[in-house]
């Protein structure tokens, strides 16, 4: 598994790592070797060093998606797996998975407007990555729904994992009159609860680890859970047993083992709670469609949509 971010982050990586292990079980005699916090000039090269020792290769981050452009084709018999972006042609050993978080925000937007006074939203993230850029669009169309008027403000931190940037940002939100903000962030949401402590306004989160934690601020009202920990074990299994189709895995709100809004128990109106249901069914049956920005750009190659 390689990762730019430490093994610990609290989002994809450690929960990639959590359902490797977990296909490991089913896989006798395998192993695993984490690679983590590889820079961007380490990245080909800790690829191509990977490959050498693996049969398949789990990239927790699209920002990987060059490295495997040009790692793959060199070691046709590794099975590349990378989520949050696709590679830039196809590869028959390569599949790319990406949750539609896009679609996924749409229901966090509406949600959001919905539970504000003064509906002025925000986002605080870590990188300007395609992934965040859909899903600040996702948010904005969602919100529209509800309150036409409604304004999305979005921050990029740097650094997913930085508490103090992360406080700093929602605070600096807040006193803009933003009064529900989505963080989707690492070890960063700790400075992004610690922000919104007293205050009147509500939270949302996009979470990739393996539940919401809900326990972390009273404030936040739900969120999106895309479960990388499920979504590594079942990919990992069925490339060991040669079933993964390689090209483009886009993970829709079909699959809710994988993608979904929830509410944090005894929080959110049930008008709230309304508005969740009915933009969800409303994207189930088409008829709410995403605008283009907040989805995942097809690849010149075919996609597989679960």
């Amino acid at each position: 598994m390689l990762s730019p971010f430490p093994r610990n982050d609290f989002s994809i990586t450690q929960a990639s790592i959590e359902g490797a292990q977990d296909a490991l079980k089913t896989l006798a005699g395998s192993t695993l070797k984490i690679i983590d916090n590889v820079s961007p000039a380490q990245q080909v090269s800790a690829l191509r060093d990977a490959a050498q020792a693996s049969n398949i290769i789990v990239l927790t981050s699209g920002s990987l998606a060059t490295a495997a452009d040009t790692v793959a084709p060199q070691y046709p018999h590794v099975w590349f797996i990378l989520y949050d972006a696709t590679t830039s042609h196809y590869h028959a050993n390569v599949t790319s998975i990406d949750p539609e978080v896009g679609e996924s925000a749409i229901v966090t937007g509406a949600v959001a407007a919905n539970h504000s006074t003064t509906k002025k939203l925000g986002e605080v993230t870590g990188l300007q990555l395609t992934g965040e850029l859909q899903e600040i669009a996702g948010l904005t169309q969602g919100a529209k729904l509800i309150a036409p008027s409604a304004t999305v403000a979005a921050t990029f931190t740097g650094d997913y994992n930085d508490i103090g940037k992360a406080e700093q940002a929602t605070k600096a939100q807040m006193a803009n009159g933003v009064d529900g903000i989505l963080g989707d962030l690492g070890l960063g949401f700790t400075g992004f609860y610690r922000a919104v402590q007293g205050t009147s306004v509500a939270v949302y989160n996009y979470q990739t680890f393996t539940s919401l934690g809900c326990d972390s601020s009273p404030k936040l009202i739900g969120g999106v859970l895309a479960n990388f920990r499920v979504l590594t074990r079942s990919s990992v299994e069925a490339a060991a047993a040669g079933k993964l189709t390689a090209g483009a895995i886009f993970v829709t709100l079909k699959n809710p083992q994988v993608l979904r809004f929830s509410f944090c128990p005894g929080r959110g109106t049930a008008s709230d709670r309304k508005v969740a249901e009915t933009t969800t069914a409303g994207l189930l049956s088409g008829r709410i469609k995403p605008n283009a920005n907040a989805l995942t750009p097809t690849p010149g190659y075919a996609v597989e949509y679960q």
